[in-house]
């Protein structure tokens, strides 16, 4: 976390990259094998919790898409 002082006003800035690991997003091919039920909840979900910043939408979807594919590959 890193502080920022601007005036009177402090401001907290979260380094998402800091707080989330490096890797390359899912291929939408990847994402295609996917239950497709399963793929919209994870779109919805978080959609609704990211509803103006796409950039962490994105972030959010992959880490539920490579979550399902887990378990998905666990339960094989």
């Amino acid at each position: 976390m890193r502080l920022i002082v601007a005036g009177p006003l402090l401001v907290v800035v979260l380094s998402v990259v800091a707080a989330v690991p490096c890797f390359a997003a899912m291929s939408q091919q990847e994402i295609a094998k996917l239950p497709a039920d399963k793929v919209r909840a994870i779109q919805q979900h978080c959609a609704q919790h990211w509803p103006k910043n796409y950039s962490l939408r994105m972030l959010c979807e992959d880490g539920q898409y490579r979550a399902l594919r887990t378990l998905i590959e666990r339960n094989r």
